[in-house]
């Protein structure tokens, strides 16, 4: 899909997540890091990826920050938008699709979202899909003449995510896990 490959509708995706409120909803706290600070880049002396400069560095980019100054984890919407909007003129441009006929027939893409375990739509999957289509299909982005769908599946044996989608391309974000010992 040719929106899958335009870095700005990916960061589009990005900035669209609203990480504070997805932790606080599961008890948990926000971030958008790599990896947790468990994983050492250098075990000897105790240093996290996350504290290295590279990982700063790559993450930079980013950041965002409420009015208060306040570090949103990357969400922010007007970004998101503007992100999808810039994509958007980029793919017609391209002829990747063109805008539909009006907001009642707009053009329709899709992302597919593939998850690992069974549950993981409700408890992570139907907010992530919201954050992604509340931005998008935003009409600021263009006008309500391309419509984004979420769709989502996950799979009885987490194994399943790797084997049948994930390794084989067949997906366009996927959720798996890293597991292992510090």
């Amino acid at each position: 899909k040719p929106w899958m490959s335009n870095s700005h509708f990916l960061d589009g995706l990005f900035f669209s997540i609203n990480r504070s409120e997805f932790a606080d909803k599961r008890g948990m706290t926000e971030s958008f890091n790599y990896f947790s600070d468990s994983y050492m880049s250098n075990p000897k002396k105790g240093t996290s990826y996350n504290s290295t400069d590279e990982h700063k560095d790559a993450v930079s980019y980013y950041h965002s920050f409420n009015s208060q100054g306040k570090d949103n984890f990357g969400y922010d919407f007007d970004r998101a938008v503007d992100n999808f909007r810039i994509a958007v003129n980029e793919l017609v441009d391209q002829g990747a699709f063109d805008l539909g006929k009006s907001q009642k027939e707009p053009t329709v893409i899709q992302i597919h979202i593939r998850w690992m375990n069974q549950g993981d739509i409700s408890e992570y999957g139907e907010d992530i899909k919201a954050y992604f289509e509340r931005a998008f299909n935003d009409v600021s982005v263009c006008g309500g003449l391309v419509k984004l769908e979420v769709k989502q599946d996950e799979v009885s044996y987490w194994e399943d995510v790797y084997d049948k989608w994930m390794q084989v391309g067949k997906f366009d974000l996927g959720f798996g896990a890293i597991s292992g010992n510090t």
